[in-house]
């Protein structure tokens, strides 16, 4: 079976402070089982503080994001990607799945997430380089990432590592992981 028939949600999320609890954007790129590629992004009120440190790092600071609308808001507007099962996938999936669910939980939504592959850890399955991180693993593939920390263009890249990994023919559905649900 063709991992790629499968529907992915390939995605990055960028927080506004250290509690890594609220969202201050979302890029996601959706891959349907037809083929069919849906680029999204959103700025997103977090609702809460910032630290200079994650300003420094995003380049998104409170005025940019005050009058955008908050998680749930985009939620509504994104949720329907998460269906038929989909596939998410991320560049050290841990962490943005952990931010998502800590958002799930803070406005009541029943966590969709099933399933999902991490770049992170297939880099490291199946290639051999001195430094795994995302900009790094980009520059071993020669794929541009011209604004490092921007939840689209991270989004992207994640897209394209995968795509390189797939060509590669060392992706397999023993790549994919479930998520352990929490009794409600």
């Amino acid at each position: 079976m063709d991992i790629l028939n499968n529907n992915f949600v390939f995605l990055d999320v960028e927080t506004p402070n250290h509690y890594n609890d609220a969202i201050s954007s979302i890029g996601l790129y959706v891959l349907k089982e037809d083929g069919e590629l849906i680029e999204d992004y959103y700025l997103v009120n977090p609702e809460t503080s910032f630290d200079d440190f994650n300003i420094n790092l995003t380049n998104i600071n409170p005025l940019m994001v005050k009058d955008k609308p908050n998680f749930l808001m985009i939620w509504n507007n994104i949720k329907d990607y998460f269906n038929d099962d989909a596939i998410v996938v991320a560049h050290n999936a841990i962490f943005d799945l952990s931010v998502l669910n800590k958002c799930f939980k803070h406005y009541h939504i029943k966590s969709p997430l099933n399933r999902y592959m991490c770049t992170y850890q297939l880099t490291r399955k199946y290639l051999s380089l001195p430094s795994y991180r995302l900009n790094k693993v980009c520059e071993y593939f020669n794929i541009i990432l011209d604004n490092h920390h921007n939840a689209l263009c991270d989004t992207k890249a994640c897209f394209e590592i995968f795509m390189h990994l797939y060509d590669l023919n060392v992706i397999k559905t023993t790549d994919i992981y479930k998520l352990k649900k929490k009794e409600d």
